[in-house]
């Protein structure tokens, strides 16, 4: 009897020190997945300026991740990638102030997807990760010749990220991560180019899931959150009905990088 409760009890502190393993390689996480998802504006502060006007295209995220390794406390690093297909589509074209003072409060929709993820590493080849996200842009300036203004705009967009799975020899483990973004942007059009800049704040939340292959059974770990401000600048080209975007932010908490790449075309 003895032996038994000996052997229950040892099972049970394990059980806790490998959770405790988990959730120490999600904390380390959360911010580069942050980071990595809500990168990536791709798009200037001006409004679609109603319907039938739209934008479609795809785009790239870049960046670096680093977590702690659940078994061996190392830290590891790799490359992210991520590919998208985004869209923005005019809803609203905003009213007039004055006859030269228009545009004001028009409304976009915004959308996007991952069609897939370079997987590799760490990475659990079993589980393929998702992503989409959807937002809205409220125009308060628009972007005119006469008078010269910049287009101003105020832009909240909700982003979900998950089965991010990960192995670990005999350890596995499935994340999901949402990201709740809120940034202003500002920028005037040049001829053939358009310089932009933004400032955001990000608020997200992680929650995930362990198994072994010894106990199949999915156990929940703690869930975690945080936010960090995104301060982010970049330049688009418009050649005729095509739009290329060149970008670059940065997040306060972790200190990271992101660069971000986009072409799209619409009228």
């Amino acid at each position: 009897m003895k032996r038994i409760v000996l052997l229950l009890v040892l099972f049970g502190l394990l059980n806790a020190g490998l959770k405790e393993d988990v959730e120490t390689t999600a904390e380390s996480f959360i911010g580069g997945a942050a980071s990595f998802i809500s990168g990536g504006i791709l798009t200037t502060a001006g409004a679609e300026g109603g319907l039938p006007h739209f934008d479609a295209g795809l785009g790239l995220n870049l960046t670096g991740f680093k977590f702690t390794h659940p078994l061996t406390g190392q830290q590891l690093t790799f490359p992210g990638v991520m590919p998208l297909m985004y869209a923005e589509v005019g809803i609203f074209d905003g009213i007039s102030l004055t006859p030269l003072i228009n545009g004001v409060g028009a409304i976009d929709i915004m959308g996007r997807v991952m069609p897939t993820m370079p997987t590799k590493d760490y990475f659990n080849q079993d589980i393929t990760p998702s992503y989409w996200a959807g937002g809205i842009k409220l125009q308060i300036l628009k972007d005119q010749l006469v008078p010269p203004t910049p287009a101003i705009s105020i832009s909240v967009m909700y982003h979900s990220f998950g089965n991010v799975g990960f192995k670990f020899d005999t350890l596995y483990t499935d994340f999901s991560l949402n990201n709740l973004s809120i940034h202003a942007d500002v920028s005037k059009s040049l001829l053939f180019f358009t310089p932009y800049a933004g400032i955001g704040y990000d608020s997200y939340e992680l929650k995930g899931q362990y198994w072994t292959d010894s106990d199949q059974n999915k156990k929940d770990i703690a869930s975690f959150s945080g936010n960090h401000m995104r301060y982010y600048g970049g330049l688009q080209f418009n050649i005729l009905l095509i739009k290329i975007n060149v970008e670059g932010a940065y997040m306060d908490k972790p200190k990271k990088t992101v660069i971000s790449l986009g072409v799209r075309a619409g009228i």
